[in-house]
């Protein structure tokens, strides 16, 4: 019996150490992945770290083109305000006939106000016509009119300024 445990100890022994050798060879390459997915895992954090660094870049340049857009969009309105109010004086301008004086022009809105006088209701009555025909005008509603001396009347008018269409 001795001699059978003699002949069983050493492929026994082999068939341990090989076991031994396979749990130490498998422990320490599943440490190894463990390790690689674990500097992956470290990678990829950073990576992630990075873009949303890249990401908050973005909507802060997001912002600022949101507001620079705004921005530009106030100076627009108030060059077409400009070019509009320029219009305006200008088409006054041409349809106002002799013998009619503009005293003061105010506008609210799309509502202008005319202060003047007029040497003659005939003349105050041919620029309220021509302000009919007039393309950026419409609507002119006489407000007062009263005798300024003898010679000249005041009036107050109001017209509107006709909405552009755009097409």
């Amino acid at each position: 019996m001795k001699a059978w445990l003699r002949a069983l100890a050493l492929p026994v022994g082999i068939a341990a150490a090989a076991g031994i050798g396979v749990a130490i060879g498998v422990h320490a390459w599943l440490a190894g992945a463990e390790d690689f997915e674990a500097g992956r895992a470290h990678y990829l954090k950073n990576e992630i770290a990075k873009l949303d660094r890249d990401i908050a870049d973005i909507q802060a340049l997001k912002e600022q083109i949101t507001a620079i857009l705004a921005r530009k969009q106030v100076v627009e309105v108030v060059h077409a305000d400009r070019l509009a109010q320029v219009r305006l004086l200008d088409q006054l301008a041409r349809e106002r006939p002799d013998g009619v004086i503009l005293k003061a022009v105010r506008q609210q809105g799309a509502r202008v106000n005319l202060s003047g006088s007029a040497s003659s209701l005939a003349s105050l009555w041919r620029f309220i016509k021509n302000l009919e025909a007039a393309s950026l005008l419409e609507r002119p509603e006489l407000v007062e009119v009263k005798p300024a001396d003898a010679s000249r009347i005041e009036f107050d008018l109001n017209i509107h300024l006709r909405r552009r269409q755009d097409g």
